[in-house]
């Protein structure tokens, strides 16, 4: 699915659409981009529990060189959800 997910320039789109902060290790479409692979892997945990389904998985050959699973906490998907839920995404159907 990753690969899917690369040959359709997802992890691109949503950090157009979303931006970048230069302080973020992980990037916006990086963190969209965990959160389908973790649905995908039917674990359903609390926000905060994030990072630790990536601690069994490649997550730099995933998500990017440099990443690791304590960057997939809940603050930079908090942040990504914040701001999907402030009306980006109803820019993707335009």
């Amino acid at each position: 699915m990753a690969g899917i997910i690369d040959a359709m320039s997802l992890v691109d789109l949503f950090n157009q659409l979303l931006g970048a902060h230069p302080q973020e290790i992980i990037t916006a479409g990086q963190v969209v981009k965990a959160m389908i692979l973790n649905c995908l892997g039917f674990f359903s945990a609390a926000l905060y529990l994030f990072e630790k389904f990536f601690e069994r998985i490649a997550t730099e050959h995933l998500l990017g060189e440099g990443i690791q699973p304590e960057d997939l906490n809940d603050d930079p998907l908090g942040r990504v959800l914040d701001k999907l839920y402030d009306g980006h995404l109803e820019k993707l159907s335009k």
